[in-house]
């Protein structure tokens, strides 16, 4: 009986690799039907309970949706990063990385991404990035302290994705977005709207929007090198602080279920 389950196991597991290849070859785009279940059945020479073990397993990595209804079918889903991001949260958790280590892969991938930026002349990346800045400007005006903090990182953490999401490394870009959902979860699970808790808040304010600023002229002169430059002082600063405060040492929180 043992083997028999085993080897029933093992079809749903070579079904799942076989779609799975085919989702991601573009054999079946985002948003089409698969082939019905009896096709399917008949041309993988598999049984029912195989079939739909192995769909079971597409659907818990986000590819697969089961619709039901006369017009229902098995459609195939646009893969996200959250499932990928909870699981790398996890696993960051586990070996004890810390604050410090997010901030050591920053410094080594963000700089480069202004580099690249300035030096392929992305005036589209140059513009999104001045309107977060001027935003985030804005938001450092307002009166209530709680909201001053929440608006002005939300902004940060919107001109880092602007930074990496024009990085020209698609590999960064996803590393990027996966570190954006552990970072979000982690300070969501310390409850930590305002990520430090300093006198001078509204002087560290200002100087991130003037740093913000100063970046954005050389990248408008056209100064690649200064304007990764800019952005490496600014992080190796920001690294300092979090050194001074014990903070770099901190474990990631996984991301919750």
């Amino acid at each position: 009986m043992a083997k028999t389950t085993r080897r029933s196991a093992s079809k749903a597991e070579a079904l799942a690799d076989t779609l799975r290849l085919a989702i991601a070859s573009g054999e079946f785009p985002a948003n089409s039907l698969l082939p019905g279940e009896v096709e399917l059945m008949e041309q993988h020479n598999i049984s029912r309970p195989t079939y739909r073990e192995a769909i079971r397993v597409l659907e818990a990595e986000g590819l697969l949706t089961v619709e039901r209804g006369p017009r229902g079918g098995t459609r195939v889903l646009r893969p996200t990063i959250e499932p990928i991001a909870r699981q790398i949260g996890f696993y960051f958790q586990m070996q004890r990385m810390t604050l410090g280590e997010v901030m050591d892969y920053r410094l080594q991938t963000e700089p480069a991404a202004v580099h690249h930026i300035v030096k392929a002349r992305n005036f589209d990346a140059i513009e999104a990035l001045r309107a977060c800045m001027v935003e985030q400007r804005a938001a450092i005006s307002r009166n209530n302290p709680a909201e001053v903090a929440v608006a002005y990182n939300e902004l940060d953490d919107e001109f880092r994705r602007t930074l990496v999401k024009h990085s020209g490394n698609g590999i960064t870009e996803v590393f990027g977005e996966i570190l954006d959902e552990v970072m979000t979860r982690h300070l969501e699970n310390r409850a930590n709207a305002t990520r430090f808790a300093e006198e001078d808040v509204a002087g560290r304010y200002e100087a991130g929007v003037g740093t913000k600023m100063k970046l954005i002229r050389r990248a408008e002169a056209g100064d690649a090198d200064e304007a990764a430059n800019v952005w490496r002082l600014y992080l190796n600063a920001y690294r300092e602080r979090i050194e001074e405060m014990g903070r770099h040492r901190t474990n990631l929180m996984p991301i919750a279920c």
